[in-house]
């Protein structure tokens, strides 16, 4: 072996070199710390992609867990046509305005709580629950109208079955039936404005639903579709009652 300072030849295993005193550095040593070093790095770097796979994995299945829950929400809402339902008008307008506040308040999360989720998928599903808190609402409000429109024509038929018994009360049943027709016209008018609003919601929705369903399903999440299920439904009571509303006379 030579002193790699001063080109000395030296007996092996020499330490230091005898003539100009420099450390001798087998190497071997430098082979060995080279490979060692190599091991550490590769280990890091693997370690560190594990890591943030098994944290990815974790987010992934949080995710498929609260937008499982908001569909259990918003299926029972959307399923109610097909079904018979035995829910009251009032527990389906409270189950609308909770599952709008639950949504919302996945919004947020998925606005914060989820970085190392694929940005694109993120906002699709921020938008496509936009969307579903939009068309809750739609709907709310298409039963609101069609619940007011049928109290009122429901008021109206009372009304001209219980004609007054002498004709001092005529002038005042003739006043009150003008009244209640008025009041038909205008909560039909309303109903089928919230029905197409309703409709055209619902339609947009399907569409928006296959295309998160097709990046859930690139992306290995779970994704269940129900808007598309329940649809005919849906759109079948919407179009009944702006048929009724169109043909409305009184």
């Amino acid at each position: 072996m030579y002193c790699s300072k001063c080109g000395t030849q030296l007996p092996d295993n020499t330490v230091a070199c005898i003539n100009c005193g420099a450390r001798i550095v087998r190497r071997s040593y430098f082979k060995i710390t080279s490979i060692t070093l190599s091991i550490l790095v590769v280990l890091i770097v693997a370690g560190f992609f594990a890591n943030r796979q098994i944290k990815i994995s974790a987010l992934n299945s949080k995710l498929e867990e609260v937008v499982g829950k908001d569909a259990g929400y918003t299926e029972t809402i959307i399923k109610v046509e097909a079904e018979s339902s035995s829910m009251s008008y009032k527990e389906l307008f409270d189950l609308c305005e909770k599952s709008i506040e639950e949504r919302t308040n996945l919004i947020i999360e998925l606005r914060g709580l989820y970085p190392d989720i694929d940005s694109k998928l993120r906002m699709k599903l921020i938008d496509f629950l936009n969307a579903e808190n939009e068309l809750i609402r739609k709907k709310n409000s298409f039963y609101r109208k069609q619940l007011s429109f049928t109290s009122t024509f429901d008021l109206y038929k009372d009304h001209l079955s219980d004609p007054p018994t002498s004709s001092y009360g005529w002038d005042y049943f003739k006043q009150r039936a003008v009244k209640l027709q008025k009041e038909i016209l205008e909560a039909s008018s309303e109903m089928k404005e919230a029905a197409t609003g309703f409709i055209s919601t619902y339609k947009t929705l399907v569409n928006q639903e296959a295309d998160v369903k097709k990046a859930m399903d690139d992306s290995g999440l779970r994704f269940v579709v129900f808007f598309q299920k329940y649809e005919q439904e849906n759109l079948k009571r919407a179009e009944d009652a702006k048929k009724l509303a169109e043909n409305m006379k009184i």
